[in-house]
């Protein structure tokens, strides 16, 4: 089925972003080499679903979109990495709380509109 490794992708994203806010901040600080590990596998599944996504809507309307809420998606967590290198992570900095809620919004609008136009393809 045409998508499926799209929607693949963007379930193990979700259950990485999950995973990452279950574990919690202080989590994060004290397991450094994980958290590294899980940055690199966010930034691995990118590709992957860069790939899987040009070949779901290339021929679609929905292309251009899709390559907008991705860049969008991609845009928050480059800034925030960037601004919040794992040993520079102060979980009582309100900036740092605030990225991460950043974060994890566009990550949830991407994944939403990515299962919704699937939906309607």
């Amino acid at each position: 089925m045409i998508g499926t490794p799209l929607l693949e992708a963007v379930n193990l994203l979700e259950t990485l972003h999950n995973n990452a806010a279950r574990l919690g901040n202080d989590w994060l600080v004290k397991n450094r080499r994980q958290a590294v590990d899980l940055r690199r596998k966010i930034t691995a599944l990118h590709a992957e679903i860069s790939r899987a996504g040009d070949e779901t809507f290339r021929d679609t309307p929905q292309y251009s979109e899709f390559r907008s809420q991705f860049s969008k998606l991609r845009s928050a967590i480059a800034l925030h990495q960037a601004s919040w290198p794992i040993v520079a992570i102060d979980t009582e900095n309100p900036e740092y709380l605030s990225s991460v809620q950043s974060t994890r919004e566009a990550s949830r609008q991407f994944i939403t509109w990515v299962r919704q136009n699937f939906a309607g393809l």
